[in-house]
């Protein structure tokens, strides 16, 4: 053996070594950067945190593959039949009728946000399906589940995923009351969902200080298209944290399965408009309202099609006495006023008020109550609560 080769052996075995750290620390970014956005869209979607997060890191090499730093791809979704949007180029393991590697399509998204959601909408194909029958906490299942549905062709597959699970801890992230250790030197702050689809309209939520300007900016839209799209003249008009913010004009109705809107205290027509993406005219038309005319708490506002009466009123003149409600609220939660009794007495009816970082998925846990069941008590069209916000938890 020469000299030379013990010294080349510890050569390379330092560089595997030294690849190896960056490698870890690389996956550990990650996991910071997209710990909250799993756990959201775990709330939303019912795709457990853990096999999101894992997926995310095998498939984009945690953030640094070709893929997911040019096409915001994070799960290796190809294009199919069904998508119109930009595409990506890459061989991976498609060939043609000569047995000759080509190119494969590839979506790209506009952000890694919305390859998330993305992901799990593409779950939601009906070979999917049994997945969505086991507990949220059975990674392993979950795991084995998707290469027996055809996600992967690798047969290691499931086992890579629950290697990276337990080594990671991943599992943690399934409890969405856990919130990781923080290091105040290296620790990313975590990406949250920046641009929603409401009322198949793209919107954001407002940060303190934003008006149109701040949004448009943020945003590259122009800022009198946001002024006008959110129905206000003037460029510094300050939104509330959390106020929802269109970037696309409003709708004349609500295309939801909701057909009415129980007025809270405090809410305007504005505020409706609002939570519904509804231009404000088509809501005091559909309302049978005049124009600056408010309702009274606990009206019945129409959101979908024309009223066949005039919803209680504040009087003339009145406004709500009441700060804006939005659909994130601010840091400090309002004083909450029960709700109005429904038409039918109710006796010993629970109430649970929203605290911070609490989600439906969460709150059915702890009542042990399907969040369907718990929606629809409440009239929800969507996952969305408000911190403060007082809930009907039906009996079992």
């Amino acid at each position: 053996m020469s000299k030379k080769s013990p010294l080349i052996l510890l050569s390379f075995l330092f560089v595997c070594a030294h690849l190896n750290v960056l490698a870890q620390d690389a996956t550990k970014d990650y996991i910071k950067k997209y710990y909250m956005l799993a756990q959201s869209e775990m709330a939303a979607q019912g795709v457990p945190a853990s096999i999101k997060l894992a997926q995310g890191i095998l498939e984009s090499n945690s953030g640094r593959s070709e893929l997911a730093l040019k096409a915001r791809n994070h799960f290796g979704i190809k294009c199919g039949s069904a998508w119109t949007g930009p595409t990506f180029g890459k061989e991976d393991d498609d060939y043609n009728a000569d047995g000759d590697l080509i190119k494969s399509c590839f979506r790209v998204y506009p952000s890694p946000e919305q390859s998330y959601r993305d992901h799990s909408q593409f779950l939601k194909k009906p070979r999917y399906s049994k997945l969505f029958k086991l507990n949220i906490k059975d990674y392993k299942g979950w795991a084995r589940g998707l290469k027996e549905a055809g996600y992967a062709t690798n047969p290691k597959y499931p086992q890579l995923l629950i290697n990276l699970i337990e080594r990671h801890q991943l599992y943690k992230y399934d409890d969405v009351k856990y919130t990781p250790p923080t290091d105040p030197v290296t620790d990313v702050p975590p990406l949250v969902v920046e641009i929603h689809e409401f009322n198949r309209l793209k919107a954001v939520y407002a940060e303190a200080g934003d008006n149109p300007q701040t949004i448009a900016k943020r945003y590259k839209v122009d800022v009198s298209k946001v002024m006008k799209y959110n129905e206000t003249q003037n460029p510094k008009r300050a939104f509330e944290k959390g106020e929802r913010v269109f970037l696309q004009k409003k709708r004349r109705k609500y295309r939801g399965d909701k057909k009415y809107h129980l007025v809270k205290p405090g809410e305007s027509m504005y505020n409706i408009s609002q939570l519904y993406g509804i231009r404000l005219k088509y809501l005091y038309k559909k309302n049978r309202m005049n124009r600056g005319r408010q309702p009274a708490p606990g009206a019945r506002v129409a959101i979908k099609r024309k009223a066949k009466s005039t919803p209680k009123l504040l009087p003339k003149g009145q406004h709500p006495d009441k700060p804006t409600i939005s659909p994130t609220p601010p840091v400090k939660p309002p004083k909450i006023t029960p709700p109005p009794k429904p038409d039918v007495e109710e006796t010993n009816t629970t109430y649970h008020t929203v605290s911070a970082g609490e989600t439906l998925y969460a709150i059915s846990r702890k009542y042990d109550i399907p969040v369907s069941e718990i929606k629809k008590a409440n009239n929800l069209d969507s996952d969305i609560i408000s911190i403060g916000q007082q809930l009907i938890i039906p009996r079992k």
